[in-house]
């Protein structure tokens, strides 16, 4: 387990069912986002909350130097839900927001794709649908 996540546990915050599936689908996504790196992906957990201003995901850097990403609730469909997650991945990969030419690249590689061009609302190519689709398929589904 997460060194953080651990600590994050420990400290008393239990982990919903929704984060404790996002944490396990993010180890598998981890692993993608370092082979394409071929670097370590800073140490991050999840929560899933109201993120303000409509969005359905975001990430932050903690005072600790850990990255907290957060994923909306209002997100139904077990691939968004992922592909939210590897999004906001490869922001703690690059340790930075934006959606400059190097999250573009990343991102692209990873199979994520702009909508209209814009890299900050992404979405699954066919490919990444199906990877994370089996995913899905070892996790279960996503808890209510």
């Amino acid at each position: 387990m997460n060194f953080w996540i651990m600590m994050f546990i420990l400290a008393g915050t239990q982990q919903t069912p929704q984060e404790i599936w996002l944490t396990k689908a993010g180890q598998i996504l981890q692993k993608k986002v370092e082979e394409k790196t071929g670097e370590p992906l800073s140490e991050w957990y999840v929560v899933v909350k109201k993120i303000p201003g409509g969005h359905i995901g975001y990430f932050s850097r903690q005072i600790n130097g850990t990255f907290k990403v957060t994923i909306s609730p209002k997100l139904t469909s077990e691939v968004e839900i992922l592909a939210t997650l590897l999004h906001e991945l490869v922001h703690v990969a690059l340790k930075k927001s934006g959606h400059g030419s190097k999250f573009k690249k990343l991102a692209s590689s990873l199979g994520l794709e702009g909508e209209d061009g814009n890299m900050g609302r992404t979405y699954a190519n066919n490919s990444l649908k199906l990877e994370l689709s089996k995913i899905i398929k070892t996790l279960g589904p996503y808890p209510e």
